[in-house]
């Protein structure tokens, strides 16, 4: 892992909360996801909240938020919004649609970023 990755990774977990916030109980379902970025830079793994956000900051492509969320009575498909971060106001990009199966999906925003679902943890 290069040391800008590691940065990376660290300040997605930062700012995800974890692992405290992930401790504590919660009727939310966790949703693990694989973040791939338009560089050479290794995918990011996150985990957030559904209806929660989780933070990225990429050096060279920018700071970007992902909240997963799902429809009601629909378990086979998470709804991940993707914002940009930089601007001021920040600005919702895409919802995009990602399976549960572990497919990726492009979220079609500038820039691009490949989302997949890793794993989907259900509140105890």
């Amino acid at each position: 892992m290069t040391r800008a990755a590691f940065c990376i990774a660290i300040v997605a977990m930062m700012m995800a909360g974890i692992p405290g916030s992930m401790a504590l109980q919660s009727s939310k379902r966790v949703v693990r996801m694989e973040i791939t970025v338009p560089k050479d830079i290794p995918p990011i793994r996150i985990a957030g909240r559904e209806g929660e956000t989780v933070t990225i900051a990429v050096d060279g492509v920018g700071q970007f938020r992902f909240a997963p969320s799902f429809r009601e009575g629909d378990d086979s498909t998470v709804i991940v919004t993707v914002s940009d971060m930089g601007s001021s106001p920040s600005r919702q990009l895409r919802q995009v649609k990602v399976p549960v199966d572990g497919s990726r999906v492009q979220s079609k925003t500038s820039p691009d970023f490949g989302v997949r679902i890793i794993r989907v943890v259900q509140p105890d």
